[in-house]
């Protein structure tokens, strides 16, 4: 996906600058940012519920990544192979002040499951 920018607040944006495409899914980095050009880039690093055999528990780049400021909601979708029967996927939404995991879902054995068919490990009761 190609490079992105959102307001998050009149203060601060989020960009996602796309750092990786492969045959059948693409990696971004995200940062937050002043839109006044005030202070450094911060790395945008976030929380699943659970390590997996790719990360610790923290995700500090995001498959597939897109922003949808209607509803503030991050989403990363991490297919463990082409045929999507394994892999990751997740939300956030952004409270104001930080972003906060909506949903997680995963899938570590590559089975030949219905692709994106990941059992779901984590859901937010709301906003």
């Amino acid at each position: 996906s190609p490079d992105s920018a959102y307001a998050l607040s009149g203060d601060e944006a989020l960009v996602l600058l796309n750092c990786f495409n492969g045959a059948y899914q693409s990696a971004s980095l995200g940062f937050r940012i002043d839109r006044a050009g005030r202070g450094p880039a911060r790395r945008l690093v976030l929380q699943a519920p659970i390590r997996t055999g790719v990360h610790d528990g923290r995700i500090d780049y995001f498959t597939n990544a897109d922003y949808d400021p209607a509803s503030a909601t991050l989403s990363h979708a991490a297919k463990g192979r082409g045929l999507g029967d394994c892999g990751e996927a997740a939300s956030w939404r952004f409270d104001g002040r930080e972003f906060r995991l909506a949903s997680y879902a995963y899938l570590g054995r590559c089975s030949g499951a219905d692709p994106g068919d990941w059992p779901t490990l984590f859901r937010s009761a709301g906003r």
